[in-house]
């Protein structure tokens, strides 16, 4: 996770991508980031951080661990 982590934190600071943590990775970025939207968890968690991941154009997993809350993401956007 450190590679990762690292990694990510470099592309971050170049792009400012808003980013978002699942459950399991939830410790990954600071909550209080400032990019830091919140915890995306399909229909369980808050409506706005789900519209905001599955109206997105594109959208960078590193790391994500596929179940069932992405599958709502996967049916929705007919991917």
């Amino acid at each position: 996770m450190v590679c990762i982590t690292n990694s990510s934190i470099k592309a971050h600071k170049k792009t400012g991508i808003p980013v978002v943590a699942t459950i399991l990775s939830k410790s990954i970025i600071s909550e209080d980031h400032p990019s830091y939207l919140g915890l995306y968890e399909g229909a369980m968690g808050y409506e706005w951080v789900r519209e905001y991941v599955e109206s997105s154009d594109r959208l960078i997993l590193l790391g994500a661990f596929m179940n069932d809350i992405f599958w709502n993401l996967c049916y929705t956007r007919g991917f």
